[in-house]
């Protein structure tokens, strides 16, 4: 998730318990994988996403799940050919490189 997503959803049961249950939270983090890709689905095709997921412990796997069900949605066919995946990928380390041939890299 986007840095500090995964601090948040983390603690959620302490401050709401409906977020208490695993599948509660999966729910959650697959609603919110959803309306980020189709957020960027609606942008203009003129850029590229390096999408950075960690398979290595439950949370991260659980997140990664999340986004790759997005990417998987119908609604997202249009985005998939501009997004690439980086299976344990370090964002910071693959901004740092992709910015060594373009001006153009967002982290």
């Amino acid at each position: 998730f986007p840095f500090g997503m995964g601090a948040f959803l983390r603690h959620l049961g302490l401050i709401d318990p409906r977020f208490t249950t695993d599948e509660e939270m999966q729910r959650l983090r697959r609603a919110l994988a959803k309306r980020f890709i189709d957020v960027l689905a609606a942008r203009s095709g003129k850029y590229h996403i390096h999408l950075c997921l960690s398979f290595g412990a439950d949370e991260t796997m659980r997140n990664a799940d999340a986004f790759l069900r997005a990417l998987l949605d119908k609604s997202a066919a249009n985005l998939r050919k501009r997004v690439t995946v980086w299976p344990e990928g370090d964002s910071l380390d693959l901004a740092n490189t992709l910015a060594e041939d373009s001006d153009k890299v967002v982290l």
